[in-house]
């Protein structure tokens, strides 16, 4: 299969952000798991996933991101939230993996597992087997939102760790787009923890480290939310195991 030529991306004002209650301040020091869902609304087999991880980012043990991409948009609709900084990504975890072209949906658990983004069962054991072989994202990582600044802090690590890369990635907790064509023409779906934006903001070599960022990028994303991932990788610059990871959201959310 060849990736279809990537599109211009649709403006922001093509969706509306939803209400509703979310938690607030500093959040997980040591999830049990990071998982990506790489989705597309013009994708016919994505509903279900988006609701699957609707039910992981409600949870207080899970960091759960939601990757929109952008090659499915020759599909009579064009994603409102898609973004081909995901697409690469998703390319750089397929190089890693050796699993031929990307597809949706599909999820990435704590940088080392993939899995079809669907497949409830098969995300749940795959979670269970990671924690019981040791892989999951336990270096602990905090993010507060203050008035100002976004305060991150990595602890540090015995040993000799190899460096990893700390990134920040700006979301929205919940998006609701009604798809107008396409594979799910009709639909009006609510998508949660939408990726606006992932910069890097340093690299951990095993020491303590902080980092200070302005509150400000929130508003330029649209993000009521944050999260921190730190994240190795290999020589070629691919994605590889998530180490820590926490997530916060803002008070007025």
């Amino acid at each position: 299969m060849v990736i279809p030529r990537l599109r211009r991306l649709a403006p922001l004002a093509a969706f509306v952000v939803a209400a509703g209650p979310l938690a607030a301040g500093p959040a997980l020091a040591a999830p049990r798991a990071v998982i990506e869902l790489y989705t597309s609304q013009a994708c016919g087999f994505c509903p279900p996933a988006d609701a699957l991880l609707a039910h992981y980012a409600d949870r207080d043990d899970v960091v759960a991101l939601g990757f929109h991409i952008t090659y499915w948009d020759f599909h009579d609709w064009t994603d409102t939230l898609a973004r081909t900084a995901n697409d690469r990504r998703q390319i750089a975890y397929s190089q890693v993996f050796g699993v031929g072209p990307v597809f949706t949906p599909q999820v990435i658990i704590n940088g080392v597992r993939e899995a079809i983004g669907s497949e409830s069962l098969t995300i749940r054991n795959t979670i269970d087997e990671l924690a019981a072989a040791g892989q999951t994202p336990d270096l602990p990582v905090e993010i507060a939102l203050g008035t100002d600044q976004i305060e991150v802090s990595v602890a540090g690590a015995s040993g000799n760790p190899e460096p990893a890369k700390v990134f920040i990635v700006y979301f929205i907790h919940e998006v609701v787009a009604s798809i107008e064509d396409g594979q799910n023409i009709g639909l009006t779906i609510p998508y949660s923890n939408v990726v606006r934006s992932m910069q890097e903001i340093g690299t951990w070599t095993g020491e303590a480290a902080e980092f200070q960022l302005p509150i400000a990028q929130m508003d330029r994303y649209r993000a009521d939310g944050a999260a921190i991932l730190v994240q190795r990788e290999d020589a070629d610059g691919n994605p590889g195991a998530i180490l820590g990871a926490a997530v916060a959201m803002r008070d007025d959310a």
